[in-house]
């Protein structure tokens, strides 16, 4: 819907333009109208409407004199002039200033109606192109950026300024540049990642919005570890930045009616005099998101030259080894355990901060990982989830929570599946045996049949169902002679037989051991 004011010293002319057409079912909304060019012009300060009516003889300020002003101050306006027959020459002056068309007085239905038409048209083909062109500007922002994180990971050079403008679109010029990270920490943001991700698209609005206030020129884009900004200007722009900084926080704390609890933090890299720093302001600019877990301040700035490169601490021998197994044997409560033990350890390191906390992360990935490559674990994607919802975390606890809700499921779901494999060839091996008991049957015929080496498969069955194969098939082949000797009509020579046992006297002493008493004493008592 396009958005109009009307601008007419005659209040019949503005109710009669108002009522004279379906102004909805053209495609504008009537959001203001005005008696007098002055009202008219604050009303188009305000209001920014795509098309402006206006009267040529009002008070204050009359048409042309109010055309003029509102190219200053809005030069895409589309402006409609509406006057009178002994008006139409001084009209016509009107059309220097970009007027669309006139109107005369009084004005007829279709020919508003047929206006209005190709109005929507224009302003929609230009809405479009200007679409475009914002979304390619976004683009190249998001091109930069990414750039910007990949130079900076990776340890390469990145462009200089003539390299960025030219072709980009973009008008960096010689002066101040950093990188400014803008956090927002959600409770409940790895639950309803979709609504974080709202609230950083939000959050982006908002930056943009205010970022004239301190930069000439920058690119901004959301990345897993927050919005990310390259800033450009002079010194007399950063000198808004503490302004700057409290209307951020403040606009995007304003959301916390729609996402709940939320706290933005603002983590400005060290100051940089050439294009190519900025890797090493983004790295510290990112040092200090780390570090926000552990300080209550919002507002977060490096300090001037080089930053310290921070060594990258290893888990300890002990419970590197505790987590290797765990992994290694799928056994989640000892995964927990050595987890808890990793954590508790590295707290009490003298060093215990951001970037410890997540080169601990990082190791516990890449141990455990590492350890269930063999089980068919996709662990580049499981990594890179990882990787990014670290930066979901608000808290050091919720760091080591985020391990423990990933990675222990994953043990449980592996342990339940190589139960499941491992119990296959035993169901397999079970129905070879109850459909062959009544024949000479060796443990070498049943690993043959289920396709396993006779050695394992012996382990597995004694694993599986307390019992050696031999000891199995005798408790199989004694339940078959119980129910036989039931019957009754079989002689005991004839029930050993179709048990599996040509010789008697070794199955009446097998079945005495099994049952309690003889086969024939059973069958008197039972048939």
């Amino acid at each position: 819907m396009f958005r109009v004011v009307i601008a007419d010293d005659e209040r019949k002319v503005l109710q009669l333009m108002k009522k004279l057409i379906d102004w909805e079912g053209a495609g504008f909304e009537i959001v203001g109208t005005a008696g007098d060019g002055l009202s008219a012009l604050e009303l188009v300060e305000e209001l920014q409407p795509d098309l402006l009516i206006t009267d040529i003889r009002m008070p204050l300020l009359n048409g042309i004199e109010l055309l003029k002003k509102t190219r200053e101050k809005k030069p895409d306006l589309l402006c409609v002039v509406v006057s009178g027959y002994r008006e139409f020459e001084y009209a016509q002056s009107a059309l220097k200033y970009g007027v669309e068309d006139y109107l005369l007085k009084p004005v007829n239905k279709n020919e508003l109606t047929e206006l209005l038409h190709r109005i929507r048209a224009k302003l929609a083909q230009g809405a479009e192109l200007e679409y475009q062109m914002k979304l390619n500007n976004r683009r190249n922002q998001e091109l930069l950026i990414r750039k910007l994180r990949d130079c900076a990971e990776g340890g390469t050079e990145f462009p200089d300024m003539h390299q960025i403008n030219e072709g980009s679109g973009f008008h960096f010029e010689q002066g101040i540049s950093t990188v400014l990270l803008v956090k927002t920490d959600m409770e409940q943001a790895l639950m309803h990642p979709h609504s974080y991700r709202m609230l950083m698209e939000h959050g982006v609005e908002i930056l943009r919005k205010n970022l004239p206030m301190v930069a000439d020129e920058w690119a901004s884009a959301i990345c897993p570890e927050g919005i990310i900004t390259i800033l450009n200007s002079g010194e007399e722009g950063f000198s808004e930045l503490k302004r700057f900084f409290v209307r951020i926080r403040k606009e995007m704390e304003q959301e916390r009616e729609v996402f709940g609890e939320i706290r933005v933090v603002l983590c400005l890299g060290r100051v940089c005099s050439s294009f190519r720093e900025l890797p090493s302001s983004y790295r510290s600019a990112v040092g200090l998101c780390e570090d926000r877990l552990f300080h209550s301040e919002q507002i977060l700035i490096a300090d001037h030259g080089t930053p310290q490169e921070r060594e990258h601490v290893q888990i300890g021998t002990v419970q590197r080894t505790a987590l290797q197994e765990a992994a290694e044997l799928l056994s989640p409560e000892a995964y927990q355990n050595a987890i808890s033990d990793s954590y508790d350890r590295i707290r009490e390191d003298s060093q215990f901060g951001g970037a410890l906390l997540r080169s601990w992360f990082e190791d516990v990935i890449e141990i455990t990982l590492f350890q269930l490559g063999a089980f068919s674990v996709d662990g580049k994607r499981v990594k890179n989830e990882l990787l990014e919802q670290y930066w979901y975390c608000s808290t050091p606890e919720a760091v080591k929570a985020l391990l423990e809700q990933r990675f222990i499921p994953l043990l449980k779901e592996l342990l339940n599946e190589k139960e499941s494999r491992e119990a296959k060839p035993i169901t397999d091996a079970k129905r070879y045996i109850r459909e062959h008991y009544r024949e000479t049957l060796r443990l070498e015929d049943v690993s043959t049949a289920v396709g396993f080496n006779a050695t394992y498969l012996s382990t597995l069955f004694k694993k599986e169902t307390g019992m050696n194969f031999m000891d199995y098939l005798t408790d199989l082949r004694m339940q078959k002679a119980r129910e036989l000797l039931c019957d009754g009509s079989l002689s005991l020579a004839d029930v050993a037989e179709q048990v599996g046992y040509r010789d008697l006297k070794y199955f009446s002493r097998l079945f005495k051991k099994t049952a309690g008493i003889n086969p024939s004493e059973y069958k008197k008592l039972y048939s």
